[in-house]
């Protein structure tokens, strides 16, 4: 029998004293990698490891650690691991510039993955920086890795004057207080010269899908804010924003003026009856006049005030209820102004209240009517998206529309056929009863809402035929309340631009494969640790045999 001769092996202090220096270099790379995670604690150990391996190294071989840095062979070790270490750190660096930047190529043929010429054009007109702020706790890394495709774009297409910021509101509870956010909220702001967020500008974003519409939109608005002025009539008993911060009584208007305002929308107080009577004209900078359940009708003076600014391009929000409506109310069907809209805009207030027997679930009377019908129109686009976004109207006025009018215009909300104008309204304001009575009462479906344009000199005119609806007490509930108070003021003053994605499907957001932070965590190491690690103890291994030899 052939006897195998078994060599010894033998560990000496030089092989010990290698093995400490491959240790000072796996702890200088654990380091780099740590820091670029912004893991501390990482850093803290590679850190401390590197000093136990170059100690041990220099304990148990001093002679070898000598030799190294001032021996023959320095400059060849020196050189070998310096190529060593700049190949580690340019395939890190690479890897990391490539996550974080997200480089990314829309190969289909319709652009579908590329922000809209109409993004584009909103963010060419940028003469300020902007910052995203946006809150993502640990729970929400997959949206956030997601969301930050879409915001880079922006960032790219603005020259970098689009930035972005990630807040985890549990760790930083203190910002997520200023901004009022919570966990996925979205916020835009203007930056300040030295580079500070201008509380004074935040816009909150409502990413609700439609992701480049809803940012886009966000940024328009910031951009108009302040070139907007919203007058409200005081002058006539109206139902007005309360002069009191914080006072929202069931009957004022100071949520509705406080969506404007969050929109960036300047609000002022305006008395026409005043104005009127000085022969003063209403003010050149007012966007839009809003003019809510006035308690008198309008002198010709007014009227003819009115039809002045209407003339130059102006345009107003009318509510108007059936409030006082058997005295000498406004917009009566006789009235002065009444006729007024009627011959010049082909829209006028009836001496009707609108019953409607389909009340569905938000109604609790026949006398509260909700939207049944909305034309599809840009002042309804927020509407009837659902039964939340219905709008709701509590003993509202009928409307009448001329089909053959002298301007454009047209109907916004309808009730159902079976609901009608009930014409007694001493008996209704009485005893509370009505009933209709054919020849008397007037057929439905009834018009709640209407709108009027007239292309030669750019006047608008929304008529609506309740005022209920936009009162601190109502607006907030349904919230198709509040979509169509924002939504007539948008489409009066064009104050989104007519922003307009078109009809194509559109893709909210890049394709993602989700992963969890383990196993990102785990490619990770196996990309920039594992491999270049057996490379390197494969190098030494070589390196180890051929020394025996």
């Amino acid at each position: 029998m052939a006897l195998m001769n078994e060599r010894e092996i033998v560990i000496t202090k030089s092989g010990l004293g290698q093995i400490a220096s491959l240790g000072v270099i796996i702890s200088v790379i654990m380091a780099v990698l740590g820091g670029l995670r912004n893991d501390n604690n990482a850093v803290l150990a590679a850190i401390i490891f590197g000093i136990l391996s170059l100690g041990f190294w220099i304990l148990i071989n001093p002679k070898s650690f000598i030799q190294v840095i001032t021996g023959r062979q320095a400059r060849q070790g020196t050189l070998a691991v310096l190529s060593t270490l700049l190949l580690i750190i340019v395939v890190v660096m690479g890897y990391v510039y490539v996550q974080r930047e997200v480089i990314t190529f829309d190969l289909t043929s319709s652009g579908t993955f590329t922000l809209s010429q109409t993004t584009r054009t909103v963010l060419s007109r940028l003469n300020r920086d902007i910052q995203i702020t946006a809150f993502y706790s640990p729970d929400l890394l997959a949206v956030r890795e997601l969301d930050d495709q879409f915001f880079r774009q922006y960032t790219v297409e603005s020259n970098g004057h689009v930035s972005r910021v990630y807040v985890d509101p549990i760790a930083q509870p203190a910002i997520a207080d200023r901004f009022n956010a919570r966990d996925g909220d979205v916020f835009i702001s203007y930056l300040t010269p030295d580079g500070e967020v201008d509380y004074n500008t935040i816009q909150y974003v409502p990413m609700e899908g439609r992701q480049e519409r809803d940012l886009t939109t966000a940024i328009n608005r910031l951009l108009a804010q302040g070139n907007f002025i919203a007058y409200f009539d005081i002058g006539h008993g109206n139902l007005t924003p309360s002069l009191i911060p914080g006072d929202t009584s069931p009957e004022n208007l100071s949520i509705a003026a406080g969506l404007l305002n969050d929109s960036g929308w300047v609000v002022y107080a305006l008395n026409l009856k005043e104005l009127a009577q000085n022969n003063v004209p209403i003010p050149d900078d007012a966007s839009v006049i809003i003019i809510s359940r006035p308690t008198e009708q309008f002198s010709p003076q007014v009227v003819n005030m009115l039809r002045e600014y209407l003339d130059n391009g102006g345009s107003l929000l009318i509510m108007a209820d059936a409030n006082n409506l058997t005295g000498s109310g406004f917009l009566s069907q006789g009235s002065l102004f009444n006729a007024y809209l009627w011959e010049n805009w082909g829209i006028r207030m009836l001496d009707a209240v609108i019953v409607d027997e389909i009340t569905g679930t938000l109604a609790q009377s026949p006398l509260d009517n909700v939207s049944i019908w909305v034309a599809d129109i840009p002042i309804t686009s927020g509407i009837n998206i659902d039964e939340e976004t219905t709008t709701l109207f509590h003993i509202s006025r009928a409307i009448e529309v001329n089909d053959d009018p002298p301007v454009n215009n047209g109907r916004i909300i309808q009730t159902s056929p079976l609901s009608y104008g009930e014409t007694d309204l001493e008996r209704l304001g009485l005893t509370n009863e009505y009933g209709y009575d054919e020849g008397v009462d007037i057929p439905g479906p009834m018009t709640s809402a209407a709108y009027a344009y007239n292309d030669a000199t750019n006047g608008k005119i929304v008529l609506i035929g309740d005022s209920d609806f936009a009162t601190d007490a109502r607006i907030a509930s349904p919230r198709g309340n509040a979509e169509l108070f924002l939504g007539a003021v948008d489409w009066l003053t064009n104050f989104s631009e007519q922003i307009t994605f078109g009809f194509e499907a559109r893709a909210a957001s890049l394709p993602t494969i989700f992963i969890s932070p383990a196993q990102l965590d785990q490619i990770n190491y196996i990309i920039l640790i594992i491999i270049p690690g057996l490379v390197m103890i494969m190098g030494a291994g070589v390196w180890f045999i051929r020394k025996r030899r």
